[in-house]
């Protein structure tokens, strides 16, 4: 989309709005030390669409927010919390997720003043939340509802999708390794041109997936070269945080789609 200036320049126009107040308070808080936002979000704290620029995100707890469209774009994020968050259509393009935690919490580990009374769940929802670029490490995504998110391009390390609902979910050209996806639902999921670290990936990810909703047929491995996984777009930044990687000799095999599927 474009418009025109009063110089009848053409101007770029961003894809969704964004407050940058929201961002900056949060930035406020984090900067005086207020790293728990839940009683601002029990009473009414909206930080939808918030334009959040910092460096460093250290430890924030996010729990119950509203953070819809929010966008955290080129953050690091360390040991922040984000369970039973609205998180539709966040952007955490290019963000570095280290030890963090977006999974939904059980109704009986809801503290208060929020209640899980009558649920067995309070979801985090992340339908059309944007990992793409990102390294993900150590991170929590258990039970998360989300249709169609995407990881695509991602460094996706060591992170939990137990019971996740990812159907329509986009992992294109994401390095995945060491990573759970025991009972995740993974209908349509899109894995084409992904690596891997394991041969029988594929097979396990079938095994592993909540029953029949991931159709192994669809996907073929192939060897990949130590000279074409250094040129993945996320392989330096792979290797800052993930160092062992880049000496561990491992074999990477590239996820194909197969002709007619």
């Amino acid at each position: 989309l474009a418009d025109f200036d009063a110089d009848n320049e053409t101007t770029e126009l961003i894809d969704s709005p964004l407050s940058p107040e929201r961002g900056d308070l949060l930035s406020m808080l984090v900067d005086n030390s207020i790293l728990d936002t839940e009683l601002l979000s029990f009473v009414g704290a909206d930080f939808s669409f918030a334009e959040v620029r910092r460096e460093v995100l250290p430890g924030v707890s996010m729990r119950h927010a509203r953070l819809s469209f929010a966008d955290f774009t080129l953050v690091r994020l360390v040991g922040c919390r984000f369970g039973a968050a609205k998180l539709e259509h966040a952007v955490f393009e290019k963000a570095v997720v280290r030890g963090s935690d977006f999974s939904s919490i059980a109704a009986s580990d809801v503290e208060l003043p929020f209640s899980g009374e009558g649920v067995d769940l309070v979801p985090t929802f992340l339908t059309g939340a944007m990992f793409t670029d990102a390294v993900i490490i150590d991170t929590a995504f258990r039970r998360i509802q989300a249709i169609a998110p995407s990881f695509s391009g991602s460094v996706v390390a060591a992170v939990d999708f137990t019971g996740a609902g990812l159907n329509a979910a986009e992992f294109r050209d994401a390095i995945i390794m060491d990573s759970v996806f025991d009972g995740a639902e993974l209908r349509s999921v899109d894995l084409e041109g992904a690596i891997v670290f394991d041969l029988g990936f594929v097979q396990a990810l079938a095994q592993a997936a909540a029953p029949g909703t991931f159709v192994a047929e669809r996907w073929s491995l192939e060897p990949l070269s130590a000279a074409e996984l250094a040129e993945h777009p996320r392989y330096d930044a792979m290797t800052v945080y993930l160092p062992e990687v880049a000496h561990a000799g491992r074999q990477a095999f590239r996820i194909v789609r197969n002709q007619g599927q």
